[in-house]
């Protein structure tokens, strides 16, 4: 039996928009003590993701800009 290679994959992380419906931005929600956008990245690193970028503009992560502005 071969066992599956797996490949170099980058991860991202979809956190733009304004979460004008919300009032806050929901990426900075707490969830076990930490913000959700940390878990996410924690989640997309542990599953060999060899990078992670998010979406949208959020200081102290790599991001990827929105297109559209708001």
């Amino acid at each position: 039996m071969h066992s599956a290679k797996v490949h170099d994959f980058i991860g991202v992380v979809l956190a733009g928009g304004r979460s004008s419906r919300m009032g806050t931005n929901k990426a900075f929600l707490q969830y076990r003590g930490k913000p959700l956008i940390d878990h996410m990245v924690g989640l997309l690193k542990e599953a060999g993701a060899k990078d992670v970028w998010v979406s949208g503009s959020l200081a102290g992560y790599p991001c990827i800009p929105d297109e559209q502005t708001f």
